[in-house]
């Protein structure tokens, strides 16, 4: 597969686990949709193949239409919580998994002279299986590398408030002592 098709798919996952992060229900499936659509724009131009954005939105709901709910239903229900938390914790790695396999999947039916006009999830059916099992593993490091970052940042946020004296020592070394608790890790801010 051209590095450039790699490239396109990889950004594009990363801005479904993004906006699968949100914690607002709809949106953040609005927002991966688009991300999609994007992505096929951008492998349509990497392929040189025709785009129009009304056949785009065709193939990406025949995608996820024809496959990703019974996909994401088998995978929720191996979830240990259902609701908000669960859901916070599925979206993401299920916005970029998806967002995966859907890049993949044209990106071969591309590379194999095909065009939007002519794609048929039922040729891909099992290709496409198998990059959401590989896009839930991507998309999981996508998802742990974002919140590592969030986390970083509220513990940077908590230090400062800490330094400029609006938390108090004993509550700064509670905060700490929860993250490390949460963590399992030692957290060392100086």
């Amino acid at each position: 597969m051209k590095t450039e098709a790699q490239q396109i798919i990889s950004g594009h996952v990363s801005w479904a686990v993004a906006a699968g992060l949100l914690p607002v229900p709809l949106l953040d499936f609005g927002l991966v949709t688009a991300v999609q659509l994007d992505m096929v724009r951008q492998l349509c131009n990497a392929y040189g193949v025709s785009y129009t954005q009304s056949e785009a939105k065709t193939r990406v709901i025949a995608v996820m239409g024809g496959l990703a709910p019974r996909l994401m239903s088998s995978v929720i229900k191996v979830l240990p919580i259902i609701g908000t938390l669960g859901g916070l914790v599925a979206m993401p790695v299920l916005s970029g998994a998806s967002t995966y396999a859907v890049g993949q999947t044209l990106a071969k039916h591309f590379e194999e002279g095909g065009n939007l006009e002519n794609f048929e999830i039922s040729k891909f059916t099992d290709f496409y299986r198998q990059m959401q099992v590989k896009g839930k593993d991507v998309a999981q490091l996508f998802a742990d590398q974002m919140r590592a970052g969030r986390d970083l940042a509220v513990l940077a946020d908590i230090e400062r408030l800490h330094n400029e004296g609006i938390i108090s020592n004993d509550e700064y070394d509670n905060i700490k002592k929860r993250w490390n608790d949460k963590a399992k890790i030692t957290i060392v801010i100086d």
